[in-house]
This record gives C-alpha cells, sequence and structure tokens, in this order.
C-alpha cells in the first residue's frame, strides 16, 4: 500500500512542471498609487497638524490602466506648522474597448502611502533660550 502511494505521488509529481499550462492566466488589473509626505520642523513645542485626506474610486473592472498621484509639502517655520491635503482619484469605464474576453480584467488595486515626520527644533524656537533660569539674557540693541 505504501510502494502504490509512493508511486502515486512520485507520478503525480512529475507533473507538477506542467501544470501552469492547465490553469488560466493572471489578469492585468489596475492600479491606483497615491504617494504623500508631509514634512514639518518647527519652532513651537505644541506638534503640527498634519492631514492627507484621500479618496480612491475604480468603478467596474479595468485590464492594464494605473493613476499615480504625488505630494510633497515641506514647511520649516518659527511657530506651529499646519499640512492639509486634500486628494480624489477616479478610474472611470475601465473595461471600455476591450474586448469581453473571460479572465481579463478585475478588481483595481489601491495603494495609498502616506509619510508624516514632525519634527521640534529648538533652533527655531525663538523663546528656547528663556525658558533655562541662570542663563544670563543680552540685550541686544
Amino acid at each position: 500500500m505504501l510502494k502504490s502511494l509512493s508511486i502515486g505521488l512520485l507520478s503525480t509529481a512529475a507533473f507538477l512542471p506542467f501544470a501552469p499550462a492547465f490553469t488560466s492566466s493572471a489578469s492585468a488589473q489596475c492600479v491606483m498609487l497615491d504617494v504623500s509626505n508631509q514634512l514639518a520642523i518647527h519652532g513651537s513645542p505644541t506638534p503640527s497638524t498634519q492631514q492627507n485626506n484621500v479618496g480612491m474610486t475604480a468603478n467596474g473592472g479595468c485590464v492594464g490602466g494605473a493613476a499615480v498621484t504625488t505630494n510633497s509639502q515641506t514647511a520649516v517655520t518659527p511657530g506651529t506648522a499646519t499640512q492639509i491635503r486634500n486628494s480624489q482619484s477616479t478610474i472611470t469605464d475601465g473595461m471600455q474597448g476591450v474586448p469581453n474576453v473571460p479572465g481579463i480584467g478585475g478588481p483595481t488595486i489601491q495603494i495609498p502611502v502616506n509619510t508624516q515626520v514632525d519634527v521640534y527644533s529648538p533652533a527655531l524656537d525663538p523663546t528656547f533660550m528663556h525658558r533655562f533660569s541662570g542663563i544670563p539674557q543680552t540685550n541686544m540693541g
């Protein structure tokens, strides 16, 4: 019994390299990518306000398309920083003009990437040195 099971598994394993020929190919879908970077370097001890509002919509199936949006916001200020971004991307009629072939098309892949960096810098804070007692203040003038 064990010998026949081993021969059966070995026979099956011999056909594995040909398995892709018997399966359907992967469908070419659409991709939506939204990349946003927000950097705030400020002299206020209050954290900055950073918002990234992203909307991505796709109607129906889609083949081989891409929608890419990018954004970069940089603030360098002695005060507080406010960075707000609103982005809306839409793919419509993704299958228009494509023959109705089974297995082609599919849901759109949506990839939002958002990096927010908030840095307090004492070098930008005009009141930083005033916070320490015992340090003589000079009057420039």
